[in-house]
Parts: C-alpha cells; sequence; structure tokens
C-alpha cells in the first residue's frame, strides 16, 4: 500500500487524530457506481485505509489528505464505505466545506 499511498489524518468523532496511510482508487476498482453526482455537487472520491491503524471508519469521519502525494491537504468526509475487506476500508469522501 505504501507505494501508492499519501499521508492521511483520519478523526473520528471524539477520539484523537491517527495518523496513517491511504490509496485513492478509482470507482470501477470497487465496483461502485458514483455516476450518480449531482451538478454542483463536490465528485465523490474513493480512499482505502488499512484496519491496522482504523479500526473503523463510520459516516462523517474527517480525513485530511492530499489528493497525490506532495500536493497541498484537504479535509474529507466520510459519505460511506465502499466496501470492506479483510484488511482495508474503501470509503466514499467528499470534500468537507471549508
Amino acid at each position: 500500500m505504501d507505494a501508492f499511498s499519501v499521508p492521511a489524518v483520519v478523526t473520528l468523532k471524539s477520539e484523537n487524530p491517527v495518523t496513517t496511510r491511504g490509496v485513492w482508487l478509482s470507482p470501477e476498482a470497487v465496483g461502485f457506481d458514483v455516476g450518480d453526482e449531482y451538478q454542483g455537487r463536490a465528485p465523490k472520491r474513493i480512499m482505502a485505509i488499512g484496519k491496522s491503524d482504523v479500526p473503523t471508519i463510520p459516516r462523517g469521519t474527517k480525513i485530511v489528505a492530499p489528493e497525490e502525494s506532495g500536493e497541498a491537504t484537504k479535509t474529507w468526509e466520510v459519505q460511506e464505505s465502499a466496501l470492506v475487506q479483510n484488511d482495508q476500508h474503501n470509503i466514499v469522501l467528499i470534500e468537507a466545506d471549508s
């Protein structure tokens, strides 16, 4: 995961932030349809985060991560789970309001 990952800080409600790494995935890679975007809304993105660092990631969790390594970070909000695997969460994110 490290070869394609970006640094990420995951903050669950009422818990301390967890520094980890995440991998941006295409919707097709996880068989998830995000084609129902409404015009004017931020596009949904999918990120994989290891369960070893963050065992649960509920809706509303905030994640601070760049879109690409070396870029400025953005704050994202978990909308839903695209797929939960044995070792990782594939979560649907939208850019959080500033």
